[in-house]
């Protein structure tokens, strides 16, 4: 491998670092397989997790929500993914 290329089989964030609590932070924790929630979620059963796809479709992420509801295919608001409360769970 050259110096300029990048190794796309290197794990996630092995070349960029975000601040711990930011949503960039978070998708990152996801992706390796934890749950995160955001600390202002007034309900601690409320947090998202990365879920394997049918064969044929790829991952998502889903929401458990405060009612014990599963919400398939969560996609973040603008607020969340300017936030920077995100912790794992």
């Amino acid at each position: 491998m050259k110096d300029d290329e990048v190794d796309i089989s290197a794990p996630l964030g092995a070349y960029t670092i975000v601040p711990t609590g930011s949503f960039p932070w978070a998708l990152q924790c996801v992706i390796e397989g934890k749950g995160v929630r955001r600390v202002s979620w007034p309900d601690p059963s409320r947090y998202l997790w990365l879920v394997e796809g049918a064969p044929g479709s790829g991952p998502f992420i889903r929401q458990n929500t405060t009612d014990g509801a599963l919400c398939e295919g969560w996609c973040p608001a603008q607020s969340e993914m300017l936030a920077d409360d995100w912790e794992v769970c």
